[in-house]
């Protein structure tokens, strides 16, 4: 079954916070934990790899880890009416567009 782009943007976000706390396990660990094949898994540690983070597995540690300092927010953006909706509908790669642009300090329009 197909993921919705608020799914991966969930299962990205969650999968951040493992790699940032050195907690992933295995590919095949991590798969359980966020209940995708392992293919998606790295699919996944290659969207973070696509968008500029420095990601390896640390054999030592039985852990994916960032090998320099990285930061994502993956927040749903808020419309005037106050509903929660994500900007740029499924393109992925216009959200971490606005994403690193708000993380970065640049300014952008949405």
């Amino acid at each position: 079954m197909k993921m919705t782009f608020r799914e991966r943007l969930q299962k990205l976000d969650r999968l951040h916070h493992l790699i940032k706390r050195k907690g992933t396990g295995s590919a095949e660990e991590l798969s359980e934990r966020l209940n995708v094949c392992p293919r998606t898994v790295y699919q996944l540690l290659n969207d973070l790899r696509y968008q500029g983070a420095s990601i390896s597995y640390d054999h030592k540690r039985r852990s994916y880890c960032y090998t320099q300092e990285t930061e994502f927010y993956f927040t749903p953006l808020i419309n005037r009416s106050g509903e929660k909706r994500v900007k740029g509908g499924k393109n992925l790669n216009y959200f971490f567009h606005c994403t690193y642009a708000a993380v970065d300090g640049r300014s952008f329009t949405v």
